[in-house]
């Protein structure tokens, strides 16, 4: 076998796997995602987290309802804050920050898919914070702290992710992109969900 010949068949057979990821995730609408984040906090630091998620997506035949569901998504913290409790609920987390004043770690989250936003109580704004407490996350009503929060966090990953490593910029672009709806822009007080007319 000629040398052109080996290097074609060397890199068919390390892409193969990715394809049959890629064709499972489109015939079941189910995919996983892991990567790394660098997240400024907004105090000056900051920190390199990972990130887990689970989802399942779905689409209308025309293609324009595009919506996901997330199964299970993770922040676990590194380095100096490895000792803090994962954060895993199955929404979409927007902001990580630490409130000074309760010295408590803080994830504001939503969700894109209407289903999960009516069991969970249909909240408007659209949003549900959760607070480190010990070694517990417990979720609280939306607090004014978080209230016009810049999202901080990378939530571009339903059509795969750019990079292994999130980093800021990488997170500001996909932020950029003009069909983000503001209310995942920010946490908003007068934010909708837009579901069911609401």
């Amino acid at each position: 076998m000629a040398c052109g010949q080996t290097r074609i068949w060397q890199t068919a057979v390390l892409l193969l796997p990715l394809a049959m990821l890629n064709a499972c995730e489109r015939l079941t609408g189910r995919a996983t995602r892991d990567w790394s984040e660098s997240v400024p906090l907004g105090d000056g630091r900051t920190i390199t987290i990972d990130r887990h998620v689970e989802f399942e997506s779905s689409n209308s035949l025309a293609g324009d309802a595009y919506s996901v569901k997330e199964k299970t998504s993770t922040i676990a913290f590194r380095d100096d804050l490895v000792l803090l409790s994962p954060w895993t609920f199955p929404l979409r987390p927007l902001v990580l920050y630490e409130d000074h004043d309760s010295s408590e770690w803080v994830v504001v989250a939503t969700t894109t898919n209407c289903e999960v936003w009516d069991v969970r109580g249909r909240p408007q704004p659209p949003y549900w914070e959760f607070r480190l407490k010990g070694s517990r996350w417990i979720e609280v009503m939306v607090s004014e702290t978080s209230l016009g929060r810049r999202t901080n966090l990378f939530i571009g990953y339903d059509p795969g992710l750019p990079a292994k490593h999130i980093t800021i910029a990488l997170t500001e672009a996909d932020m950029a992109h003009k069909l983000v709806d503001e209310i995942y822009r920010s946490i908003k007080a007068d934010g909708r969900s837009g579901c069911g007319g609401v």
